[in-house]
């Protein structure tokens, strides 16, 4: 907290993340292009988190650790939403 300001929550965090899409793919630029990886296509991650993303040689990089703040706070929304259904689940057993 004491290196960083203008803090600002990641809101709508569940349905910017069901706007990503989880691959495997072959990386064509590395020397080895045989070996599959798995991630995120920067382009669909700009969209909804620009932050994590930044342009280097023409080309579009992920900052995969900068997408973790979005995947912590989609957790919790999901958390809220069982808890509320908990919740409901409970008012029905106890009526």
């Amino acid at each position: 907290r004491r290196v960083k300001r203008d803090f600002m929550p990641i809101t709508n965090a569940l349905a910017k993340v069901d706007q990503l899409e989880g691959l495997t793919f072959i990386r064509t630029d590395l020397s080895d292009d045989n070996v599959r990886h798995a991630g995120l296509i920067a382009q669909d991650v700009e969209a909804v988190l620009p932050e994590a993303v930044a342009e280097k040689d023409g080309h579009l990089t992920l900052n995969y650790n900068g997408t973790i703040g979005l995947l912590v706070e989609a957790i919790k929304e999901l958390k809220d939403e069982v808890d509320y259904l908990k919740a409901q689940l409970d008012t029905k057993k106890a009526a």
